[in-house]
């Protein structure tokens, strides 16, 4: 008996309910099984409980945190991580405007879809 190959993970998150469902309906529309959080705090346990997670894609600023510390943390269990910043304040991240590091790529808002996806397959190449 075949077995269907394993969906790469994606991990979704920004504080905006309405681009928070925009960015889960276009990266499962390309072929990913989609985690979704709103806060650093449900972003913790999904990266605790997740076997595998091949790409964060989060907003710098959230609510109640900054994306840079949620990449550093979700990478602390899963170390291939890519990670697509998104957001519509890059001027104002110190991060971004020093460069960031290879397996990262940054997304400037509003974006398409093409864009998104485009963003995801330079991270995670």
């Amino acid at each position: 008996m075949e077995t269907s190959p394993k969906l790469p993970v994606a991990l979704v998150v920004d504080d905006d309910p309405d681009m928070l469902g925009t960015l889960v309906r276009c990266l499962e529309s390309d072929g990913y099984e989609v985690l979704a959080a709103q806060s650093r705090d449900e972003v913790e346990s999904i990266a605790d409980e997740a076997d595998w997670i091949d790409v964060l894609v989060t907003d710098i600023f959230l609510g109640d945190g900054w994306g840079g510390e949620v990449a550093v943390r979700v990478r602390q269990d899963h170390p291939e991580l890519a990670v697509v910043f998104i957001s519509g304040r890059a001027h104002e991240d110190p991060v971004l405007r020093h460069g960031i590091q290879e397996h990262m790529v940054f997304l400037e808002k509003p974006f398409t879809f093409s864009a998104l996806t485009e963003a995801v397959l330079r991270a995670r190449s």
